[in-house]
């Protein structure tokens, strides 16, 4: 990843307004761990070219690592603005939305839709048990 980085770099010295080559630095950065790098290099991905929808997933992915939920729900509700049958983006809402402490009445009919739409999942059956347990449960 590091040699790849460095060809990007290259490139962008030449034609620095290239999405395509932030988007490779962005996930080159995000391999090497660095996830502040390639969230900024996403984001200048997507400010040259906004309906490239793996740009927005690459961010995701970077965005969910780093647990900035408030800034990860504005973007899946961005590309599900585009296409609202999203799979990914209505996934990952639905996962990210017990970070944000919003009520339970938000939170557990998407988590349900979302195991209804695909079954047995692990991420969504621990965020679901984590939402009735905490909000429902032990909510004097």
């Amino acid at each position: 990843h590091r040699e790849a980085l460095q060809c990007a770099r290259r490139v962008l010295r030449g034609a620095y307004q290239d999405a395509d080559m932030h988007a490779i630095m962005a996930e080159c950065y995000s391999r090497l761990g660095d996830l502040g790098k390639a969230k900024n290099h996403y984001l200048r991905a997507l400010e040259r070219q906004r309906g490239r929808r793996e740009f927005g997933y690459g961010l995701a992915s970077v965005l969910w690592q780093r647990e900035e939920y408030a800034e990860l729900e504005t973007l899946l509700q961005r590309i599900l603005r585009q296409d609202p049958a999203d799979p990914y983006a209505a996934y990952y809402r639905a996962l990210c939305l017990p970070h944000l402490e919003l009520p339970y009445v938000e939170t557990i009919p998407e988590l349900q839709a979302q195991l209804r739409q695909r079954g047995a999942d692990p991420q969504l059956m621990h965020a679901l048990g984590r939402e009735y347990l905490q909000k429902i449960i032990f909510t004097p």
